[in-house]
Parts: C-alpha cells; sequence; structure tokens
C-alpha cells in the first residue's frame, strides 16, 4: 500500500509543519501571504496558502 503526501494541497499533511514552525497564513491583496519569524523572518506570496506555506517552510531550512 502506497501513501503519498501532498503538502502543498492537503492542510492534513501541511498543518503539523506549520504549527510546529509557527507560520502563519494571511489573504493580502488577493494573494496567500505566508510568515514566520522562528528562525528570522521569512515571508512569501502565492494564490496557493498550503504552498506558500511550504515555500517559507523550505526558506526557513535554508533550501535554495
Amino acid at each position: 500500500f502506497y501513501f503519498e503526501r501532498d503538502y502543498c494541497n492537503n492542510p492534513s499533511d501541511a498543518w503539523p509543519i506549520m504549527d510546529a514552525n509557527k507560520i502563519g497564513l494571511a489573504f493580502v491583496n488577493g494573494e496567500w501571504r505566508a510568515s514566520s519569524v522562528l528562525r528570522g523572518y521569512h515571508e512569501f506570496s502565492c494564490g496557493n496558502a498550503l504552498r506558500s506555506a511550504m515555500i517559507v517552510y523550505l526558506m526557513m531550512n535554508g533550501a535554495r
């Protein structure tokens, strides 16, 4: 049995990461803005709320 996680489209996959890393979401000017101040200040905006949050998570962890 194979189970694939979809962090950018499934809230039950993304929420534990967002909660643990204190990533917040706000709808601003027609886009979802995710931000966190846990390890410096990181912010990203796009049309998909969970994608914005996961990009902020990657930014926090030094992914390029």
